[in-house]
Protein backbone atom coordinates (compact mmCIF):
# COMPACT_ATOMS: atom_id res chain seq x y z
CA UNK A 1 0.00 0.00 0.00
CA UNK A 2 2.88 2.55 1.04
CA UNK A 3 4.58 1.73 -2.37
CA UNK A 4 1.17 2.30 -4.24
CA UNK A 5 0.54 5.52 -2.67
CA UNK A 6 4.23 6.86 -3.18
CA UNK A 7 4.62 5.93 -6.82
CA UNK A 8 0.80 7.64 -7.32
CA UNK A 9 2.11 10.84 -5.70
CA UNK A 10 4.97 10.39 -7.94
CA UNK A 11 3.43 10.38 -10.69
CA UNK A 12 1.19 12.93 -10.00
CA UNK A 13 3.93 15.41 -9.25
CA UNK A 14 5.36 14.82 -12.03
CA UNK A 15 1.93 15.40 -14.62
CA UNK A 16 0.58 18.19 -12.42
CA UNK A 17 3.81 20.85 -11.77
CA UNK A 18 1.04 22.90 -9.41
CA UNK A 19 1.71 19.59 -6.39
CA UNK A 20 5.30 20.59 -6.82
CA UNK A 21 5.53 23.29 -4.08
CA UNK A 22 3.81 24.65 -0.94
CA UNK A 23 0.90 27.42 -1.19
CA UNK A 24 3.48 29.35 1.56
CA UNK A 25 6.64 28.73 0.19
CA UNK A 26 9.53 31.09 1.11
CA UNK A 27 12.73 32.10 -0.24
CA UNK A 28 15.54 34.48 0.65
CA UNK A 29 18.63 35.80 -1.49
CA UNK A 30 21.98 37.33 0.07
CA UNK A 31 23.31 40.21 -2.00
CA UNK A 32 26.93 40.78 -2.31
CA UNK A 33 29.38 42.13 -5.10
CA UNK A 34 31.55 39.02 -4.90
CA UNK A 35 27.97 37.03 -6.60
CA UNK A 36 28.18 39.62 -9.61
CA UNK A 37 29.46 37.92 -12.35
CA UNK A 38 32.41 39.09 -12.95
CA UNK A 39 32.93 40.09 -9.00
CA UNK A 40 32.80 43.57 -7.94
CA UNK A 41 33.84 45.14 -5.01
CA UNK A 42 31.52 47.11 -3.45
CA UNK A 43 30.77 47.90 0.65
CA UNK A 44 27.16 47.23 -0.44
CA UNK A 45 25.40 44.19 0.74
CA UNK A 46 21.52 43.20 1.65
CA UNK A 47 18.85 40.23 1.65
CA UNK A 48 15.93 39.66 -0.23
CA UNK A 49 12.83 37.78 1.14
CA UNK A 50 10.49 36.26 -1.20
CA UNK A 51 6.70 34.76 0.05
CA UNK A 52 4.26 32.65 -1.59
CA UNK A 53 1.11 33.20 -0.04
CA UNK A 54 -2.05 31.74 -2.27
CA UNK A 55 -1.79 33.29 -5.44
CA UNK A 56 0.27 36.27 -4.29
CA UNK A 57 4.45 36.41 -4.64
CA UNK A 58 5.41 39.03 -1.98
CA UNK A 59 9.27 40.25 -1.71
CA UNK A 60 11.08 42.57 -0.03
CA UNK A 61 14.39 43.77 -0.53
CA UNK A 62 16.74 45.52 2.16
CA UNK A 63 20.19 47.15 0.94
CA UNK A 64 22.74 49.14 2.49
CA UNK A 65 25.94 50.79 1.65
CA UNK A 66 24.35 51.83 -1.72
CA UNK A 67 22.47 55.46 -2.03
CA UNK A 68 21.45 55.31 -5.75
CA UNK A 69 19.56 51.88 -6.42
CA UNK A 70 18.63 52.58 -10.39
CA UNK A 71 17.18 49.18 -10.91
CA UNK A 72 15.96 46.04 -8.77
CA UNK A 73 15.19 42.42 -10.69
CA UNK A 74 14.78 38.98 -11.02
CA UNK A 75 16.88 37.23 -13.87
CA UNK A 76 17.18 33.92 -15.18
CA UNK A 77 20.50 32.36 -14.51
CA UNK A 78 22.88 29.84 -12.39
CA UNK A 79 25.27 31.66 -9.86
CA UNK A 80 28.23 31.22 -12.70
CA UNK A 81 26.20 33.31 -15.67
CA UNK A 82 24.64 36.43 -16.43
CA UNK A 83 20.70 35.81 -17.50
CA UNK A 84 18.13 37.68 -18.48
CA UNK A 85 15.44 40.09 -16.39
CA UNK A 86 12.26 38.42 -15.80
CA UNK A 87 10.79 40.55 -13.71
CA UNK A 88 11.14 44.36 -12.62
CA UNK A 89 11.37 44.75 -9.11
CA UNK A 90 11.23 48.41 -8.81
CA UNK A 91 8.36 48.28 -11.44
CA UNK A 92 6.12 46.10 -9.21
CA UNK A 93 7.17 47.60 -5.86
CA UNK A 94 7.55 50.62 -3.91
CA UNK A 95 11.56 51.82 -3.20
CA UNK A 96 12.40 53.57 0.34
CA UNK A 97 15.08 54.67 1.95
CA UNK A 98 15.32 55.17 5.91
CA UNK A 99 18.49 55.38 8.19
CA UNK A 100 21.43 54.44 5.27
CA UNK A 101 18.95 51.70 4.05
CA UNK A 102 17.43 50.99 1.11
CA UNK A 103 13.76 49.43 1.47
CA UNK A 104 12.03 47.52 -1.89
CA UNK A 105 8.86 46.03 -1.47
CA UNK A 106 6.58 44.86 -3.58
CA UNK A 107 3.81 41.85 -4.98
CA UNK A 108 4.62 40.13 -8.33
CA UNK A 109 2.29 39.82 -10.74
CA UNK A 110 2.33 37.56 -14.17
CA UNK A 111 1.69 40.75 -15.73
CA UNK A 112 5.05 41.98 -14.11
CA UNK A 113 6.81 39.06 -15.78
CA UNK A 114 9.00 40.29 -18.70
CA UNK A 115 11.87 38.25 -20.79
CA UNK A 116 11.41 34.64 -21.19
CA UNK A 117 8.67 34.84 -18.16
CA UNK A 118 6.61 36.44 -20.25
CA UNK A 119 3.09 34.39 -20.93
CA UNK A 120 4.31 32.29 -18.01
CA UNK A 121 2.52 31.90 -14.60
CA UNK A 122 3.53 32.77 -10.55
CA UNK A 123 3.84 28.54 -10.64
CA UNK A 124 6.22 28.89 -13.21
CA UNK A 125 8.43 32.01 -11.04
CA UNK A 126 8.01 30.06 -8.10
CA UNK A 127 9.21 26.69 -9.82
CA UNK A 128 12.68 28.78 -11.47
CA UNK A 129 13.45 29.57 -7.70
CA UNK A 130 12.90 26.87 -6.24
CA UNK A 131 15.85 25.43 -8.58
CA UNK A 132 17.90 28.30 -7.80
CA UNK A 133 17.80 28.97 -11.60
CA UNK A 134 16.95 32.46 -10.61
CA UNK A 135 18.85 35.54 -8.98
CA UNK A 136 18.13 39.14 -7.76
CA UNK A 137 20.40 42.01 -8.62
CA UNK A 138 20.41 45.27 -7.79
CA UNK A 139 21.82 48.03 -10.19
CA UNK A 140 23.22 51.10 -9.79
CA UNK A 141 25.06 54.11 -11.62
CA UNK A 142 28.45 53.20 -10.90
CA UNK A 143 27.56 49.46 -12.08
CA UNK A 144 24.61 49.60 -14.76
CA UNK A 145 25.01 45.94 -14.78
CA UNK A 146 24.70 45.23 -11.57
CA UNK A 147 26.54 45.93 -7.85
CA UNK A 148 25.11 43.45 -5.76
CA UNK A 149 23.20 39.84 -6.61
CA UNK A 150 22.30 37.29 -4.75
CA UNK A 151 20.96 33.94 -5.75
CA UNK A 152 17.44 32.94 -5.17
CA UNK A 153 17.25 29.43 -2.82
CA UNK A 154 14.16 28.03 -0.77
CA UNK A 155 14.13 29.20 3.05
CA UNK A 156 14.00 26.72 6.23
CA UNK A 157 12.61 23.74 5.79
CA UNK A 158 9.65 24.07 3.70
CA UNK A 159 8.40 20.89 1.98
CA UNK A 160 6.41 20.26 -1.40
CA UNK A 161 2.95 19.10 -1.11
CA UNK A 162 3.63 15.80 -2.51
CA UNK A 163 6.81 15.41 -0.04
CA UNK A 164 3.90 16.04 3.05
CA UNK A 165 1.30 14.26 1.57
CA UNK A 166 3.92 11.06 1.16
CA UNK A 167 5.44 11.62 4.86
CA UNK A 168 1.54 11.48 5.84
CA UNK A 169 0.52 8.51 4.04
CA UNK A 170 3.79 6.52 5.17
CA UNK A 171 2.63 7.71 8.87
CA UNK A 172 -1.05 6.87 8.36
CA UNK A 173 -0.36 3.06 7.56
CA UNK A 174 1.72 2.14 10.35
Amino acid sequence: MISSVFLSLLFSSTINPNLTYAEDQKFKANLSGENEVPPVTSAADGKVKIKVKGDVIKSEINVTGISDVTGAHIYTGNKSENGESIVDLLKSGNKSETEGRIIIQGEINPADFEGPMTGKSLTDLQSAMGTEGTYVNILTSDHPDGEIRGQIKVSGSDSTKAESTVSNATTDDK
